[in-house]
Formats: structure tokens, C-alpha cells, sequence
């Protein structure tokens, strides 16, 4: 007989570098930056005791789910930052990335 617990995912933050400082970012807040800025995932920290299966990509917001934030996003690009254990997406974080 074997027990098994599944554990569903959870985002606890994710320090994120945005140029030379730290962010300390929860799901769904959102980060606005410039298109010079340097970005980078510093940590991710969930309630998973492995967090090397925690992968995570950058996907630009699809036309159709941008008109729902055009009075947030203005003249920026939106694109989401989205947190994935296994094939799971877990949680998201907005961006919306000013041009120049």
C-alpha cells in the first residue's frame, strides 16, 4: 500500500532584479519597466520542496486579453511572466514594458 499526497503549487514571491535593485513580487502584482531595463529571476520561492522543477517563461499578452487592459497598459507592451511546476502553470505575473 503507498500513500500519495499531491501538493498544488503555490507562488509564496520571486525576487526579481530590475536593473542594480531587488523586487520582492507576489502573483498578480504587476512590474512596470522601460525597454532599456535589464531584468533577471533572482529566486522563486513556493510551497514545493524542490523548486528545480519550477520552470518559468515570458509570453507576450495575446491582442484579444490586451484590450481588457488597455487604460492599465497605455502606449506598453504587456507580456506575463508565468511560473510552470512539471506541465502545471501555477502562477502569473503581469509586465508591461514602456517603449522608448
Amino acid at each position: 500500500m503507498a500513500y500519495l499526497q499531491r501538493i498544488e503549487p503555490r507562488l509564496k514571491y520571486v525576487d526579481i532584479r530590475l536593473n542594480d535593485e531587488i523586487r520582492v513580487m507576489r502573483e498578480g502584482q504587476i512590474i512596470r519597466m522601460r525597454s532599456s531595463d535589464q531584468f533577471r529571476v533572482e529566486k522563486v520561492v513556493t510551497n514545493l520542496k524542490d523548486v528545480g522543477e519550477v520552470k518559468f517563461r515570458l509570453v507576450k499578452v495575446a491582442t484579444r486579453k490586451k484590450k481588457d487592459l488597455e487604460k492599465l497598459i497605455g502606449k506598453a507592451e504587456a507580456y506575463e511572466l508565468i511560473f510552470q511546476h512539471r506541465s502545471y502553470d501555477f502562477a502569473t505575473i503581469p509586465m508591461l514594458v514602456e517603449r522608448l
